[in-house]
């Protein structure tokens, strides 16, 4: 009996569809690695241009403590935090509160929203 337990790529590459199908070089959407524990799905060859669609996301709830740094997570990351101890929109993020809310990250520090 086979059994498939995943699909192993080359740092690099990526799975491609056309309007016709699969693509096994090129493609108008690629599905691909974009860093360590990220996935990016995009429409080009450097996956520059693109968006990711769904009927819905789901970002499972963290703890302020469990956040890697803003600087690490990059400008634009978002996350969903459980003990916020604020809730209002644009201010610093801190642990401690009972607060659930999105947060985001502008490259040095979570914000709240």
């Amino acid at each position: 009996m086979f059994s498939l337990s995943g699909v192993a790529m080359y740092v690099g590459g990526y799975v491609g569809w056309t309007s016709s199908g699969f693509a096994s070089s090129g493609g108008d959407v690629r599905l691909s690695r974009a860093a360590a524990g990220v996935v990016r799905v995009g429409t080009t060859a450097n996956n520059n241009a693109g968006a990711l669609e769904a009927a819905r996301v789901r970002t499972v709830a963290a703890t302020v403590a469990t956040l890697p740094t803003a600087a690490t997570a990059g400008a634009g990351a978002r996350a969903f935090v459980t003990d916020a101890n604020a809730a209002t929109f644009g201010t610093a993020l801190a642990g401690g509160g009972a607060n659930a809310v999105p947060v985001w990250s502008n490259g040095t520090s979570w914000l709240i929203g």
